[in-house]
């Protein structure tokens, strides 16, 4: 992955939360109480009236839209791929937990039994009691995460987006809309480009031909065209996508196109949470401004959920990196003292940690680094007498380790599965490509034994 694409993704978790809790400021609010409450406009947290519906949460929380969007993200790292039961398991502990805010139709769902082995039935189940009209907005607001997992794989992102949006609600309307979105961050990631409104109505009309007016009113009309705060329909799942597609198409930067959203109401913290991740992925994290970044309460949460997502990554963008490139490189080897120059900052670096750790002069252990930036997630220092370093490093996915298990004459330098970047980026250095041309490009797994 490159920085650009760590930098939108991270726009969407925190483009998702800010929408979310700047919108709890007008949630089912008419633009005449806005204006009542906010005379000039809701732009700040710490604006928002502590009225009975407010009150509940504290200043800079969101609501049931970003903590469904983060179950499907710890559903995700504990099944290590987009599973309708893992969600549904993670969706029925949260429910249980708080269900704060949570919707009508999500509240059926997850009440029905044995919802978390059956949940698309549940599902389909709650959706024909309706008379199979139910196209509620409780899929969407949550979905935007789907399109950041295998965003280099736009099928993939349609498949488990249509998954997940299944699990509450049914609907083809729901689906679509879902897809809608997660094709156009997926889209922004792995192209660095914005879908046109044309392949945008296409996708959605593969699901609703009730969805094209919605894409098309979302490019061509002013936002209070869109009337957000229309009371019979605020819930509706492409008035929100309508929401989130007209600060797409029209807003000039993050905070703009999110304030414009708040503050015409109705289901203001969905329709910009739609909006807010759409915006995070086309202008990047880099683009929202730090108060609104800070003002989140529980921003430090928030961040460590994202760390752990993009840890998770680029190992489920590389499944298969361990076997692409291995080098080996036996002390008699001619090519030795060159390697030992190239490779050297890795593990000069982690030689010097280890001594202070060890006090030993040629000490063992391994560092497993953060694929995300220049972060050490943990570092095992060999003991005294001994120095079982392959025995702990055999269960690790991807490390940098030094072995002197026979002291500085018999030393084993190396590190598995990692890529160029990830070094890179954690050492912040680059290493020379023609130096990397004479060991035949960079390896994946490299020994260098002494």
């Amino acid at each position: 992955m490159t920085e650009q694409q760590i930098n939108r993704i991270k726009g969407v978790f925190f483009g998702q939360a800010i929408g979310d809790a700047l919108g709890l400021g007008t949630e089912f609010l008419s633009k005449e109480k806005i204006a009542k409450y906010y005379p000039d406009g809701l732009f700040d947290y710490s604006q928002i009236v502590q009225d009975g519906h407010r009150k509940r949460w504290q200043i800079g929380d969101w609501t049931d839209d970003t903590d469904q969007f983060l179950c499907i993200c710890d559903s995700i790292l504990t099944a290590n791929k987009v599973d309708e039961k893992a969600f549904a398991i993670e969706l029925e502990k949260w429910f249980k937990r708080t269900r704060m805010g949570c919707g009508r139709t999500v509240h059926q769902v997850v009440s029905t039994p044995q919802f978390t082995q059956f949940p698309h039935q549940a599902a389909k189940r709650i959706w024909e009691i309706s008379n199979r009209e139910n196209a509620a907005n409780g899929a969407i607001m949550r979905t935007s995460i789907l399109g950041t997992f295998q965003f280099w794989d736009l099928q993939a992102v349609i498949e488990n987006t249509e998954k997940i949006a299944k699990v509450t609600h049914w609907d083809s309307r729901c689906v679509g809309s879902c897809v809608v979105v997660t094709y156009i961050i997926s889209s922004i990631l792995s192209q660095d480009r914005l879908p046109s409104l044309e392949q945008i109505i296409a996708i959605g009309e593969k699901y609703d031909e009730r969805i094209k007016p919605f894409i098309e009113k979302a490019y061509s009309c002013d936002i209070s065209d869109l009337y957000l705060d229309e009371p019979s329909s605020i819930g509706y799942t492409l008035k929100a996508l309508s929401a989130g597609l007209w600060a797409y198409f029209n807003a000039p930067d993050f905070i703009k196109g999110i304030l414009r959203v708040v503050n015409e109401g109705g289901d203001a913290d969905t329709n910009a949470c739609i909006a807010g991740s759409l915006l995070g992925a086309k202008y990047g994290f880099d683009s929202i401004p730090e108060k609104y970044v800070e003002g989140l309460r529980n921003k430090s949460f928030l961040e460590r959920k994202f760390n752990a997502f993009i840890d998770g990554l680029i190992i489920w963008q590389y499944p298969n990196l361990k076997v692409q490139k291995e080098l080996f490189i036996p002390s008699d080897y001619e090519k030795w003292e060159f390697a030992i120059e190239v490779f050297e900052l890795p593990f000069a670096w982690l030689k010097e940690v280890l001594i202070k750790m060890t006090g030993f002069d040629y000490p063992s252990g391994y560092a497993i680094l953060s694929s995300y930036n220049n972060i050490v997630k943990k570092i095992w220092a060999g003991s005294k007498d001994e120095y079982p370093l392959y025995r702990e490093i055999r269960e690790i996915d991807s490390c940098v380790y030094i072995d002197n298990y026979e002291g500085p004459e018999r030393a084993t330098y190396g590190w598995k599965n990692l890529d160029r970047y990830h070094l890179e980026k954690t050492f912040n250095f680059r290493f020379n490509d023609k130096d990397l041309e004479k060991l035949g490009g960079f390896p994946n797994s490299l020994t260098i034994d002494h």
